[in-house]
């Protein structure tokens, strides 16, 4: 509306019903979302699940390392990057209570 019809931000924010500031941020937004920058994470989502399924199969599997997992899984990755694969599949540890 406002390049083709050459309306102002305030009268579509009028007409639409929404706020000066949500149609600022729409019209000064592209229309494709952009591509993801940076460099890509080393593991894909498969064997970021299969190392949680593999730390999640038995009680004496949650008590391992992370390397200790990945070793299980045949995948070599730095303790750095298992503990962001856990983080970004959910899985967190933390102690017991009582």
């Amino acid at each position: 509306l406002r390049f083709q019809a050459g309306w102002t931000y305030r009268r579509i924010a009028e007409d639409m019903g929404l706020s000066l500031t949500s149609v600022y941020r729409i019209c000064e937004s592209p229309a494709t979302p952009k591509k993801r920058t940076g460099r890509p994470f080393s593991l894909d989502t498969p064997t970021r699940q299969r190392l949680v399924t593999t730390a999640t199969a038995s009680a004496v599997n949650r008590r391992l390392s992370f390397t200790e997992i990945a070793k299980l899984c045949d995948i070599q990755a730095s303790e750095k990057t298992l503990r962001k694969a856990f983080k970004m599949e959910g899985y967190g540890r933390r102690v017991a209570r009582k």
